[in-house]
C-alpha cells in the first residue's frame, strides 16, 4: 500500500462512508507563489492500471501554481542565480522557452520584482504567448530554425541578456540546475509518496532536467530502478539510446507535442543519458489517443506531453512484472492547447485519425514527506490545497493574510470540493447509479468539476448555465465531454432559470440525479469536512476571521461553520460584489434582500439566500460590498505583486480580506479562498475594450494598466 494522508474526522463532520477525500494534516502552509510549488499528488491512473496488470502513476503537475512541472526549474535557476550573484534587485531574466518554462520564471519573477523577457518559437500556442504577456513578460515569437542557428530562439535570449547590465540568461537546456531541482524536488517526493516501490520511472525529455534530475536521485536510492526515455517524432534521443549513444539522427517529422523532444543532447541530459534502460519512440497518433482516453476514462484534462508521457509508460508495463510499480509525469493541463488539440481540422492536416471513442530545497520549495499519493485517480486529488501568504499585503496592512490556493485543485477550482461531495453522497444513498446521467445548473466551476468525476466515475454529464458565462468555461465542459446547454439570463423563480431547466432536465429521465448547488447541503458538508479542516491544522488553530464572497454558498457555510465550532471567537465575514442581495441582508439582520447593480465576477452574487448560506447565515460578523473597480485593481496586483494569476471571484475575496483585516489587531491571521485561476476569464478581465465598456478602464492604476493589453 502506497502512503497517503492523513485520515482525521472532526467532531462536527459527519463522514462519508465511501468517501475519496482524505483530510491531509501536513498539508503545506506557503510564504507566497514561490513555497506552493511542488509536493503534487501522485495520480493512481485506474483504469490502465487495471487494463496492464500493473500500477500506473502520474505526478499531478498541472497542479503547481503555474499549472506544470517547469514551476519546479524555473524557482531553482532564480533562487540559485541570486544565491551565486548572477542576477541583483530590479534585474531581467531572460529565457528562450516553448512556453512552461516561460510561465513559470513570469509568475517568480512577478513575485520577485524582476522584468521578464521570453523567446519562443512562433509555432507554440497562442495561448501561451497570450499568458505570458498577462503574466507581464516581454514576448519574442521567432521563427523556428535549428539550435545551432544563431537566429535560435536560446541563442536570441542568451544574446538578449548578454546586451544588458545585470540580466540573466536562464538557459534551461543547459543549466544544471533543472537537473537539480528534480534531484531535490521531485525525485524525493515520489520517492516518499512510493514508500521507496518504485519499479520504473519514464517521461520525455525536453530541456532534460525532469528526465535526468528523478532519474539519477530515483536510481541513488535504489539502483534496481529502471528508467526509460519516451520521445515523439522529430526528436534525436530515442536514436542516440537505441545507437547506444552513437547517432543523433532524427527518427521521423517534427511532432506537434509541445515542449517535448529535442534535436540534440542537451546538457541536462548529458550527465544522466548513461542510466537510461531503453528509449520508446512514440507516435503523434498515440499520443492522441492516450490524451482522449485520459479524459474519457480517468476524468484527467491533461496536455500532449503528459499523454506522451501515459504512453512511455504503457509501454515500460510490458517490460516489468505484473504487480510493478511505474511512475510518470502529467507536465500540465489541456488548457493551453485546446485549439489545436481539439481541433478536428488541425489534428486531420497532420493526418491524425479520429476514431468514435475521441471528444472533441534550502530555498522557497520545502519536501512535504506527506504529499498525497491518490489510490483513486483524480478524485482523491481534490483538496488538500497549500494556504498562501500574500507576503505583499500582509506587509501593507500589518496583518497575516491568507489565500487557499483552491486553482490548484486537479479541476482548477474550489468547486471540485463540492462536485465530488454531490455525486458520492447521491451514490451513498442510491440516488444514482452506474451509467446515469448528472445533471446541474453552473456558472461554470462546478460544471467543470462534476465532468471530470463523472468521466471518472463513469456518468454522462448534462450542464446549463447562464449565457453569459466565459466561452472557455463552456469550450472546457465539452471538452470534457459534458452537454452544455446555454440559456439566457433570467431570475432564480423563472421557470426558465439554469436551475430549473436542469432540474425539469433530470426529472424527465430514468437513472439521474440534479446535484442541486444551490440548496443541496452536500455542498456546505464538503467543506465543513474538508476546507475548515485543513485550514484549521494549517495555521494550527490560529485563525482570527476567515472571509469568501457566496455563489451557492457552500464554501462560505461550511468553512464558518467548521472554523465557528472550533473556536467560536473566529469572526466570519461575507464579501459579495454589487447585485447580490447578501450585503443587505447581513447589515439588516435579515430584513432586507435590497440588491443594486451587476458585477463581472463569475459565479458569486445571488439574488436570493440558498439553502446553504441559510444555514449558517447567523454567524456572519458582518459583511462588505466591493465594487467591481477594487476587484479587478485587486486581480492585477496580486498579478504585479505577488506572481499569481486568478479570477475576479479571488480578487474580490482578497479585496475583502484586506477590509476584513482592518478591522483586526496587527498580527491577526485572516483566510480567504483563492477560487480559481485567471485562464478561463481573460478574454473579458484582460481585455482593454471590455473593461472599457463596464467603466472599469479608467481608474486601473497606471502601473497595473498593462495587465488590460488584450484587444
Amino acid at each position: 500500500m502506497l502512503s497517503k494522508g492523513t485520515v482525521r474526522f472532526f467532531h462536527s463532520a459527519k463522514p462519508l462512508a465511501t468517501s475519496s477525500y482524505k483530510l491531509n494534516k501536513h498539508a503545506t502552509v506557503a510564504n507566497g507563489f514561490l513555497s506552493a510549488i511542488g509536493n503534487t499528488p501522485l495520480v493512481k491512473l485506474e483504469k490502465l492500471s487495471k487494463e496492464t496488470g500493473r500500477n500506473i502513476y502520474g505526478k499531478a503537475e498541472w497542479m503547481n501554481p503555474g499549472g506544470s512541472v517547469k514551476d519546479r526549474a524555473a524557482l531553482f535557476y532564480i533562487e540559485k542565480a541570486e544565491e551565486k550573484g548572477l542576477i541583483k534587485p530590479g534585474g531581467t531574466i531572460t529565457e528562450g522557452s516553448a512556453g512552461n518554462t516561460g510561465i513559470g520564471l513570469a509568475h517568480i519573477c512577478r513575485a520577485k520584482g524582476y522584468k521578464c523577457v521570453i523567446y519562443l518559437p512562433d509555432s507554440q500556442s497562442a495561448s501561451k504567448m497570450e499568458t505570458l504577456r498577462l503574466l507581464g513578460a516581454e514576448v519574442h515569437a521567432v521563427p523556428v530554425v535549428p539550435f545551432d542557428h544563431p537566429e535560435n530562439f536560446n541563442q536570441r535570449a542568451r544574446r538578449h541578456a548578454e546586451s544588458m547590465e545585470n540580466a540573466y540568461w536562464t538557459n534551461q537546456f543547459d543549466n544544471l540546475e533543472s537537473r537539480q531541482a528534480h534531484i531535490e524536488t521531485t525525485g524525493p517526493e515520489i520517492w516518499a509518496q512510493t514508500q521507496g516501490k518504485v519499479d520504473v520511472f519514464s517521461c520525455a525529455s525536453g530541456s532534460g532536467g525532469t528526465w535526468a534530475g528523478v532519474t539519477r536521485f530515483l536510481k541513488d536510492q535504489n539502483p534496481q530502478i529502471k528508467s526509460f526515455i519516451s520521445e515523439p517524432p522529430g526528436a534525436s534521443l530515442y536514436n542516440y539510446v537505441k545507437s547506444g549513444f552513437k547517432s543523433t539522427e532524427i527518427e521521423g517529422v517534427q511532432s506537434f507535442i509541445e515542449g517535448a523532444g529535442q534535436c540534440r543532447v542537451t546538457g541536462n541530459i548529458a550527465h544522466d543519458i548513461h542510466l537510461v534502460e531503453d528509449a520508446f519512440l512514440i507516435p503523434d497518433q498515440d499520443s492522441v489517443n492516450m490524451l482522449y482516453r485520459l479524459i474519457d476514462e480517468e476524468g484527467l484534462f491533461v496536455g500532449g506531453t503528459s499523454a506522451l508521457n501515459v504512453c512511455g509508460a504503457v509501454e515500460a508495463a510490458k517490460r516489468v512484472p505484473e504487480g510493478s510499480t511505474i511512475v510518470t509525469i502529467l507536465a500540465d493541463s489541456a488548457h493551453k492547447y485546446a485549439q489545436k488539440l481539439f481541433s478536428k481540422s488541425f489534428l486531420q492536416d497532420r493526418g491524425i485519425r479520429l476514431f468514435h471513442t475521441t471528444r472533441a530545497a534550502r530555498m522557497s520549495y520545502t519536501i512535504n514527506k506527506s504529499a498525497i499519493t491518490t489510490e483513486n485517480g483524480i478524485l482523491s486529488a481534490v483538496g488538500n490545497t497549500p494556504l498562501v501568504k500574500l507576503e505583499k499585503l500582509s506587509k501593507e496592512t500589518g496583518r497575516n493574510i491568507y489565500g487557499k490556493a483552491e486553482w490548484m485543485n486537479p479541476g482548477g477550482s474550489v468547486k471540485d470540493r463540492a462536485a465530488l461531495f454531490f455525486i458520492e453522497k447521491a451514490e451513498e444513498r442510491g440516488h444514482i447509479k452506474q451509467g446515469g446521467t448528472i445533471v446541474e445548473g453552473t456558472a461554470g466551476n462546478t460544471g467543470i468539476g462534476l465532468a471530470h468525476i463523472c468521466r471518472a466515475k463513469g456518468y454522462k454529464c448534462v450542464i446549463y448555465m447562464p449565457n453569459t458565462q466565459s466561452p472557455a468555461k463552456m469550450e472546457t465542459l465539452r471538452l470534457l465531454g459534458a452537454e452544455v446547454h446555454p440559456v439566457p439570463v433570467v431570475p432564480f423563480d423563472n421557470p426558465e432559470n439554469f436551475n430549473h431547466k436542469a432540474r425539469r432536465h433530470a426529472e424527465s429521465m430514468e437513472n439521474a440525479y440534479w446535484t442541486n448547488q444551490f440548496d443541496n447541503l452536500d455542498n456546505r458538508q464538503a467543506h465543513i469536512e474538508s476546507t475548515g479542516p485543513e485550514i484549521w491544522n494549517q495555521l494550527n488553530g490560529k485563525v482570527d476571521a476567515f472571509t469568501c464572497s457566496s455563489g451557492s454558498g457552500g464554501t462560505w457555510s461550511g468553512i464558518t461553520r467548521y472554523l465557528k465550532t472550533v473556536n467560536p471567537k473566529v469572526k466570519s465575514y461575507i464579501t459579495e460584489p454589487p447585485g447580490s442581495c447578501l450585503y443587505s441582508y447581513v447589515k439588516t439582520n435579515g430584513e432586507s434582500l435590497a440588491r443594486e447593480g451587476g458585477s463581472f465576477t463569475e459565479g458569486v452574487g445571488q439574488g436570493r439566500v440558498t439553502n446553504n448560506v441559510a444555514q449558517d447565515i447567523k454567524l456572519a460578523d458582518d459583511s462588505f460590498l466591493i465594487p467591481d473597480q477594487k476587484s479587478l485593481n485587486m486581480v492585477y496586483k496580486l498579478i504585479d505583486e505577488e506572481g499569481l494569476f486568478l479570477g475576479g471571484t479571488s480578487g474580490l475575496n482578497v479585496a475583502g480580506a484586506v477590509e476584513a483585516a482592518l478591522l483586526l489587531p496587527e498580527g491577526s491571521n485572516v483566510v480567504t479562498i483563492l477560487a480559481d485561476s485567471a485562464h478561463k476569464y481573460a478574454s473579458k478581465i484582460f481585455s482593454k475594450k471590455f473593461l472599457i465598456e463596464k467603466n472599469l478602464y479608467e481608474d486601473i492604476p497606471e502601473h497595473l494598466k498593462k495587465y488590460a493589453s488584450l484587444e
